[in-house]
């Protein structure tokens, strides 16, 4: 890992410490079992002792990003990928920020609609990876086929309908907040079914 890599990773890492910073200002109001899941429906349906969540939860999302930043830094390519290894190596702190400020606010004051948030936050990353996926060239850690034998030229168009694909569900993301939750839930279900289509093409085009 070079000195920049290392750079980054110290001070991503310590972006993530502030979700811990954010729960100990918090402790005193936060109940006794936190709210941690919503339901499509915005009603609570997950719990998590106070305690863990104020210190195992941020200590667990900053595991996960030394972990994704470490897979990042052993791309031999990442300088032709360099604005998407960085976008990776940034959903993570930023995420664990944006979660635990709702998270808490959610969990003090009860006035906030779980839903539409979550699709905001859907909705800006599906925009930002869409404008950035067709950019990227077919290497291990950014991959859209099931193995590395998914030659360039079929990568190309991949990440091209790919990326062109995560636009428009980030868009209808923010639209599906205008109506209520079961529009939401069906774009939900389309964009898993969107996944499993260009997977299907991608097993194909490997096969060939």
């Amino acid at each position: 890992m070079k000195k920049s890599e290392k750079r980054s990773l110290i001070f991503t890492s310590l972006l993530c410490f502030i979700p811990l910073i954010i729960n100990i200002c918090f402790y005193n109001k936060l109940p006794d079992e936190v709210i941690i899941h919503w339901g499509i429906n915005n009603e609570p349906n997950g719990y998590m002792d106070k305690v863990l969540y104020v210190f195992l939860m941020p200590m667990l999302l900053l595991f996960i990003h030394i972990f994704v930043c470490m897979l990042v830094s052993k791309d031999k390519e990442k300088v032709a990928n360099k604005k998407m290894h960085g976008l990776v190596r940034l959903i993570f702190p930023i995420m664990s920020n944006v979660l635990t400020i709702v998270t808490n606010v959610y969990n003090v004051y009860y006035e906030l609609d779980i839903r539409i948030i979550c699709m905001c936050i859907v909705g800006t990353l599906f925009i930002v990876m869409g404008n950035y996926l067709p950019k990227t060239k077919n290497v291990k850690y950014i991959n859209l086929g099931f193995s590395k034998n998914l030659s360039d030229k079929d990568y190309k168009i991949l990440a091209r309908i790919s990326g062109f694909v995560l636009i428009i569900d980030g868009i209808l993301a923010f639209i599906s907040c205008l109506f209520n939750e079961w529009v939401s839930f069906v774009l939900v279900i389309l964009i898993i079914l969107e996944g499993i289509g260009i997977s299907i093409y991608s097993l194909k085009k490997v096969k060939k």
